[in-house]
């Protein structure tokens, strides 16, 4: 599931899921919007905070 969806059906907002993860807002806005790929290590806090729903693939995959 893409980010996007994630924070759609799970009714959080950015700044809240960011806070989650540890990760800056302004950088889990271009994750979200897929103008950058998330590190390694984000990859593996978004992964977790989302119980595995987010996968680092997901990043990688065109929207459709």
């Amino acid at each position: 599931m893409h980010l996007r969806d994630y924070l759609n059906v799970n009714n959080k907002t950015l700044a809240s899921f960011s806070d989650d993860c540890g990760i800056p807002k302004t950088t889990m806005s271009k994750y979200k919007y897929g103008t950058r790929i998330p590190t390694k290590d984000n990859m593996v806090k978004i992964y977790h905070v989302t119980q595995g729903t987010v996968e680092p693939n997901d990043f990688y995959l065109k929207w459709v």
